[in-house]
This record gives C-alpha cells, sequence and structure tokens, in this order.
C-alpha cells in the first residue's frame, strides 16, 4: 500500500491512456510514425478543418503539428516538462497545450479539452 492508498483506500478505477484510446476520447494519428503521441477529438477536427481550407491532407496538417511538439518537448528540461501543461500558439490547430502522458508519449488538447 503505498501513501495516498493509505490517505484515500483503494482505487475504484484508473482510467489509462490506452482506455481513452480505445473509447475514442484520445487518437493516434500516426501509430508506427509517431508512437504515443496522442490527440484529442478537438485537435483531430481542427487539422480536418484546416486541412480543408489550405487543402493540405490530414497528414499535412498534422505531422508539422506533431515534430513541433516533440522538438519543444526535447528542448525542455527535466524540470520544464514537470511543470504542469505547455503551450504552442498559431498551430495548425489554433492554441494548443500538451503534457507527457503515462505511454511514453505525449497528449496534445485543447486547452477547453483539459
Amino acid at each position: 500500500m503505498n501513501d495516498l492508498e493509505a490517505l484515500f483506500g483503494k482505487n475504484i478505477h484508473v482510467v489509462t491512456e490506452r482506455d481513452l484510446l480505445d473509447s475514442g476520447e484520445l487518437i493516434e494519428p500516426f501509430p508506427k510514425e509517431f508512437p504515443h503521441m496522442l490527440i484529442t477529438p478537438g485537435v483531430d477536427a481542427a487539422c480536418k478543418h484546416n486541412g480543408e481550407d489550405t487543402r493540405r491532407t490530414y497528414q499535412q496538417v498534422v505531422v508539422p503539428l506533431l515534430l513541433d511538439v516533440a522538438t519543444k518537448w526535447n528542448a525542455m528540461t527535466k524540470k520544464q516538462r514537470q511543470a504542469g501543461s505547455h503551450v504552442l500558439e498559431h498551430t495548425a490547430a489554433g492554441t494548443i497545450w500538451f503534457d507527457g502522458n503515462g505511454l511514453g508519449g505525449l497528449t496534445i488538447y485543447h486547452p477547453s479539452e483539459r
């Protein structure tokens, strides 16, 4: 038993990223090329909409977004990564936030989807 269990009791249910992927609440757009890089349905829809507006394919919109997030994450120190949500503005999906996830990758979302 860990300290949290001693204080609050056993967890009734823990929701994992895998559970959220299975339910459709998270999307892994390119699992082979970008494993564990997850996006929310809102980010997915914004990327599709941007692609329609600019006549770019979904891949041409999402891949640069994933690369931008990964680049920013890799440039951060461990302390910065642990500080909470991180923001990228002016992306194809608008302003997005991102955090590390339990799969060892990153989850990208709109602030309203937190």
